[in-house]
């Protein structure tokens, strides 16, 4: 989450067996730790939401550069999951970044490594109209659409404990966001369209390697059918646009992850699409593909 804010969530997954045998689930235990108030910092107020992923939904790709070529990193994950939160259908895409290890003894370079070492995610969930509440007629995005960064803390569930007993205090928060506590999540708005627009070449997936794809601002990333949000992170949903009750089938939603290092440099992104039928079924598809670097012209 935005750590700049006065809020923080923690999370907790762990299966559940549903009432049918076949059907399993992941119950997520979500704490949101409320703005201290006075001498409240010492003691903060909780609230707890609870989630459930259906596991046959959720699917995870690892990124085309694997572990580096080297064997001493992590290759980044990309995963995408229909969750229900009590009273809303939830498409999430989550983009865990690749790490690497440093070999270096050197103090600050331990100090990194051990920080390397609890990875982060950024979880993307995007409210979506019920299947069943539209009758089959249609789907469509709602809003607002939560963009959170997460640390892992531990490798080791709490089964949503974390804060039995009481007295969670505001040093406790802190050590769990990490040294980035003060560090805001964007400082600028989202990756502006027009960087987007032009020839992307496939790096695996389902654009495969070497495919040369036109992404124009007018033909693909917004059209009549299309349209394009960019948010703050370098996160961009693509999305099928749904006029009045003209049936959407297949509704098709693409959730992707910008890896750019400013004006004049090569960008990568990582896809989800998900597309859903008039049936309920819903297909996942992912690619990477990457784009050169603009070349100005005087």
């Amino acid at each position: 989450e935005d750590y700049t804010d006065t809020t923080t969530t923690t999370t907790t997954d762990e299966p559940l067996q549903q009432q049918q045998p076949t059907q399993l689930q992941l119950n997520r235990v979500g704490i949101k730790v409320l703005p201290a108030v006075g001498c409240g910092i010492d003691n903060l107020d909780t609230l707890v939401q609870k989630d459930s992923i259906t596991i046959s939904s959720w699917q995870a790709f690892e990124s085309a550069d694997g572990s580096g070529g080297d064997g001493d990193g992590g290759g980044g994950v990309s995963s995408s999951s229909l969750c229900f939160n009590g009273k809303t259908d939830i498409l999430e895409s989550v983009f865990v970044p690749s790490t690497t290890k440093s070999s270096s003894p050197d103090a600050a370079d331990k100090e990194e490594e051990d920080e390397s070492s609890f990875p982060y995610r950024i979880r993307v969930g995007i409210p979506i109209e019920s299947l069943a509440a539209a009758q089959q007629q249609q789907v469509s995005l709602k809003s607002p659409i939560e963009v959170t960064v997460e640390r892992r803390t531990s490798i080791v569930s709490s089964k949503g404990k974390l804060i039995d007993g009481g007295g969670l205090t505001g040093s406790t928060v802190f050590q769990l966001i990490g040294k980035n506590v003060n560090k805001p999540f964007s400082g600028k708005q989202g990756i502006g369209l027009d960087r987007l627009s032009g020839r992307w070449t496939g790096l695996g997936g389902l654009v495969k390697e070497g495919e040369v794809k036109e992404r124009d601002l007018e033909g693909y990333w917004n059209d009549d059918s299309m349209c394009t949000l960019s948010l703050p992170g370098n996160v961009i949903v693509r999305y099928k646009k749904v006029v009045g009750d003209e049936r959407t089938f297949p509704w098709t939603v693409e959730v992707s992850l910008v890896e750019d290092a400013g004006e004049g440099n090569a960008i990568r992104r990582r896809v989800i699409q998900r597309k859903f039928e008039e049936d309920g079924a819903s297909t996942v598809q992912y690619w990477e593909e990457g784009k050169e670097a603009d070349i100005e012209t005087k």
